[in-house]
């Protein structure tokens, strides 16, 4: 999703790192950003934020169907972990 959501000329981050011995994955990009009344359900199954604009060459590589993201909050939950995410309007989005 990063790559799919960032615009040419954008960037991508991917850092991980241990805290307390737990692993911190941060995944950050440049871009449009999330709408904050949006954020709690991008991790709806089947949900497509459908303003989202995808403009980008990786785009058409990719389809839209919604559960990636429900995915791996499903996998983080059964480790016992959790995913956050912080995102401002055509900025940034990063997920922890």
């Amino acid at each position: 999703n990063a790559f799919k959501y960032t615009t040419e000329g954008g960037e991508v981050k991917v850092s991980i790192a241990e805290n307390d011995g737990l692993l911190v994955l941060k995944v950050y990009n440049t871009g449009q950003g999330i709408e904050e009344s949006k954020i709690a359900s991008v991790f709806d199954r089947y949900r497509v934020l459908e303003d989202m604009e995808v403009n980008n060459a990786y785009s058409s590589m990719t389809s839209r169907n919604g559960i990636g993201l429900s995915i791996c909050h499903e996998i983080v939950g059964l480790l016992k972990g959790c995913i956050t995410v912080k995102s401002e309007v055509n900025r940034y989005t990063e997920f922890t």
